[in-house]
């Protein structure tokens, strides 16, 4: 086997870096809604540290489950077989094809794993919306965003639990991955 560059361990230091400062944004203000920092809203920065996080978290799980079939089976079984499959499905597929046996999609990593893939995916594939006029309109409007808002903070927020569980799952199914599985433990710091 030969030695590989992955970008999964920046991607998760990205992560890192950025629920620190939320934490610390968070910790700072009382009210995040009442308070400004230079001119820009808390509560603006808050949700910009958490996108931040939900893009990274996703994209360091799909650089490390490319990395880790292509190390354990075949850089041409995967270009021709799993590249395009999304990435839930890989975390499924991948570590049968590797241990023979399945993962346990009934943990909270699955669940988790999921709750990411959607948010980001509602991030990053956002639909412009014509702007409400009536006030009927505005209040619920301004719920839904509450809401969007709520579902990307419990999702960021989250993360650390996931990368902790998900390294533990394939670590049980897969104990030569331990050395690769630790990088997912720096949130757990």
């Amino acid at each position: 086997m030969s030695a590989r560059i992955t970008a999964h361990p920046v991607y998760i230091q990205i992560v890192a870096e950025h629920l620190t400062k939320a934490a610390q944004l968070k910790n700072a203000v009382p009210s995040p809604a009442k308070t400004t920092s230079g001119g820009r809203d808390i509560g603006d920065a808050l949700s910009r540290h958490y996108a931040i996080v939900i893009v990274f978290a996703a994209m360091s799980l799909e650089a490390y489950i490319f990395d880790y079939a292509t190390r354990r089976i075949s850089d041409t079984f995967v270009r021709n077989h799993l590249e395009r499959m999304d990435v839930v499905s890989k975390y499924v597929v991948v570590p049968q094809l590797v241990t023979g046996r399945p993962v346990d999609r009934s943990k909270e990593w699955f669940a988790l794993l999921k709750q990411l893939v959607r948010t980001r995916n509602e991030l990053t594939h956002y639909k412009s919306q014509p702007i409400p006029t009536r006030p009927a309109e505005v209040a619920a409007f301004q719920e839904r965003i509450r809401k969007r808002e709520d579902r990307f903070r419990d999702a960021a927020q989250k993360v650390p639990l996931l990368f902790a569980s998900l390294a533990s799952e394939l670590q049980a199914l897969d104990p030569q991955e331990t050395l690769h599985l630790q990088v997912f433990h720096i949130l757990s710091q």
